[in-house]
């Protein structure tokens, strides 16, 4: 029945592996997003005019990254950990030294910032059609729900928290603790990713519960 159903993936461990991941992704997308503009006023000094060319650069990089991981996922790996893992171990040293920048370095600020582009996005795609290649058809619609329900729960809560994080230095904001805190959340990402399984279950298989291990 539809209630043996729906137990496909509240009863699948992996499922909240998943869920944080996604919550992980979505605090360092909307954690980069709402702060950086502000990172390259505050922390850079840079004008309105600088400023608006170095925020849409990582932008104009995350276009070519969704579609890549895609295509990674579809024609090479054919699942999403290898993409996952790609991507959010590559976040973690990107975004930790974006944070650690002097002023006036605007050259390594922008290939850093085209950099976490990419990696930030890379597994945009391959992160929702977990849902779909991991659970019958019958459940994805509610799989898909609850789990970017919560996993929008990273797009309030990592702004909140980098605005804490943020730091007074000789008169000067220095926001070095707040992509130390998004390096940490890739790695927390990194981890969940690592430890997913992606081999589809049935509706007929919900009895049982599943208990994450790594599975590489």
């Amino acid at each position: 029945g539809k209630k043996a159903a729906t137990r496909t993936f509240l009863l699948d461990g992996y499922f909240y592996l998943y869920i944080i991941a996604l919550f992980c992704q979505l605090a360092i997308y909307w954690g980069m997003t709402t702060w950086l503009s502000t990172f390259l006023v505050q922390q850079h000094g840079m004008d309105v005019t600088q400023m608006g060319f170095f925020a849409s650069a990582p932008y104009i990089v995350a276009f070519f990254a969704m579609m890549i991981g895609g295509w990674l996922m579809d024609k090479v790996f054919h699942r999403m950990k290898p993409v996952a893992l790609i991507a959010y171990l590559g976040c973690i040293p990107i975004l930790w030294t974006l944070g650690t920048v002097e002023k006036g370095q605007t050259g390594l600020l922008l290939i850093l910032l085209l950099l976490a582009g990419f990696f930030v996005n890379l597994n945009f795609g391959p992160i929702y059609a977990y849902v779909q290649k991991r659970y019958p058809k019958e459940v994805v619609g509610g799989a898909t729900g609850l789990s970017n329900g919560i996993g929008q729960l990273g797009s309030f809560i990592s702004p909140l928290i980098a605005g804490y994080l943020v730091t007074n230095n000789g008169g000067q904001s220095d926001f070095s603790m707040v992509f130390v805190f998004f390096s940490i959340v890739s790695a927390v990402a990194a981890l969940c990713s690592l430890l997913l399984k992606e081999r589809r279950i049935e509706a007929n298989t919900s009895s049982t519960t599943s208990t994450p291990s790594a599975d590489i």
